[in-house]
């Protein structure tokens, strides 16, 4: 999470193999936005999008033992924004969490039926203090199981 004067002000996508990150999702009333797919109050940048997307494939690449996705929400379900990473992490042998708002769990279900998503944490349900919970309302951990012998998840 970034900061600008205390408050908060947007996201890092964080490449864990490089340990580099970069500016991913700002609030849309700073000046400093510019670039990208406006997503409620935030505004994802382009370049954010290409980075997460490398640390993704990068990740699946060197067969990391898991790779976690945050988050993957309307952008996503638009086919957009990390998409495509999340289709080939999907479709490879490594091990995936997602953080999917709860609203939108059923609608990753039918993008991906053949893959079982199994939440191991509810996070409207997790007792967290007021300042994670406000950053993590409405919002689930799911793991995926793949069936044997299927062929990479296709899109709508």
């Amino acid at each position: 999470m970034t900061y600008k004067h205390g408050r908060r002000a947007g996201f890092n996508a964080i490449d864990l193999l490089t340990d580099k990150e970069t500016p991913f999702a700002c609030l849309s009333r700073h000046r400093s936005c510019n670039g990208g797919e406006r997503v409620g109050d935030y505004i994802i940048s382009r370049d954010g999008i290409l980075f997460a997307c490398g640390a993704i494939k990068r990740a699946v690449d060197n067969k990391c033992d898991l790779v976690v996705i945050d988050e993957v929400g309307i952008l996503e379900l638009r086919g957009k924004g990390l998409m495509p990473a999340v289709e080939l992490a999907l479709a490879s042998a490594v091990n995936v969490l997602l953080v999917v708002r709860s609203s939108l769990k059923e609608a990753l279900q039918r993008r991906f039926p053949k893959c079982q998503f199994t939440v191991i944490a509810d996070l409207t349900q997790a007792s967290l203090t007021m300042s994670h919970r406000a950053n993590w309302k409405n919002h689930e951990w799911l793991s995926i199981t793949r069936p044997q012998n299927v062929d990479s998840p296709k899109t709508k």
